[in-house]
């Protein structure tokens, strides 16, 4: 091998593993900015809620002065009629807030559910990936390692194949080809 084509494999080299990194970094950025979405929503539905419980305590507030509960509000009581039908009114809103709240931290845990999720999927696919640098392996093949499963659900599935009296391996093999054929 000449000179020139030596040189010229070591900048081939250098710009596919200059083409890795920056790759890379894309893709952490990308990851980054997924968090950042994912953290704003959660930012607004905390506000939300926050501004419900407000709303809803103000509720309780004003139905405590009517009854008379507060001290020096005995000139807010009014009329009895009247006083009874914005009780009721307030009562009425104060349990709608409180579903409202209720569906509020619901998509919250939701969130936080599928961001947990993610992350546990990004770390299976992270653990899996196949090492080493791009340019130092020459012509040897990588073997990439079987990710369909975690290694939970393969004993799972080992499981459920002894509980059905069937080829554990096998029944693995036929839910991975289902799985697939699904996509």
């Amino acid at each position: 091998m000449t000179k020139e084509e030596e040189v010229a494999q070591a900048a081939a080299a250098a710009k596919v593993i200059a083409d890795k990194e920056i790759a890379d970094a894309k893709a952490k950025k990308d990851a980054e900015d997924a968090v950042a979405a994912e953290a704003s929503v959660l930012e607004k539905l905390e506000a939300e809620n926050a501004k419900l419980i407000e709303e809803r305590d103000n509720y309780r507030n004003v139905a405590l002065k009517r009854l008379g509960k507060l001290p020096a509000d005995s000139e807010f009581l009014g009329e009895g009629g009247k006083e009874i039908d914005a009780l009721i009114e307030d009562k009425v809103k104060e349990a709608l807030i409180n579903k409202e709240i209720d569906s509020k931290g619901k998509e919250r845990e939701d969130l936080f559910r599928k961001a947990l999720k993610e992350n546990a999927e990004l770390k299976l696919a992270l653990k899996n990936r196949p090492g080493g640098s791009l340019g130092s392996e020459g012509g040897s093949s990588i073997e990439v390692k079987d990710n369909v499963f975690s290694p939970e659900q393969i004993a799972d599935l080992k499981r459920k194949a002894i509980a059905l009296k069937t080829d554990p391996e096998k029944f693995v093999e036929r839910m991975k080809q289902n799985l697939n054929s699904r996509k």
